[in-house]
């Protein structure tokens, strides 16, 4: 009998990137923390996946929980045709709609005035900067 801590740490393998191997390991310490990590892989529900969204929809912003239960859900189903077979394929575990950009504010105009400013001084900087170092860069050619 497998368990979620396996399959937990299996998925961590999986990751084609850093990415999916940091959203295992947030699947891993969730499970470790606030769930038996003993439970038997069989007895893992569409219920048990939608308390893991309700874990991370509580610290976490839209896109990002969208991001990580669709990353979850397909190391998932990787590892469910390995044998660590769910109640159901993880395929029809319930993932939020992906978000729209209509969740997002747009920046007032004193907002995006701040903004332009801050950025058009930074831009600066990192020209005086450059300049400064093409500066000593021709300085020390001459000296060689």
């Amino acid at each position: 009998m497998r368990t979620i801590g396996e399959l937990a740490e299996y998925l961590g393998t999986l990751g084609s990137g850093e990415q999916d191997r940091y959203k295992a390991q947030i699947f891993s310490r969730y499970w470790d923390e606030y769930i038996a990590i003993d439970k038997a892989i069989s007895q893992f529900s569409n219920t048990d996946f939608l308390h893991y969204h309700a874990f991370l929809s509580q610290t976490k912003s839209v896109k990002t929980v969208y991001n990580n239960l669709v990353a979850i859900r397909r190391l998932m189903g990787v590892a469910h045709d390995q044998g660590y077979e769910c109640k159901v394929h993880p395929r029809y575990f319930d993932v939020p709609k992906k978000p729209s950009a209509d969740h997002f504010n747009p920046l007032s105009d004193e907002q995006l005035e701040k903004l332009e400013d801050f950025l058009k001084r930074k831009i600066t900087d990192i020209i005086e900067k450059e300049a400064t170092f093409k500066t000593a860069l021709q300085e020390v050619s001459t000296v060689v």
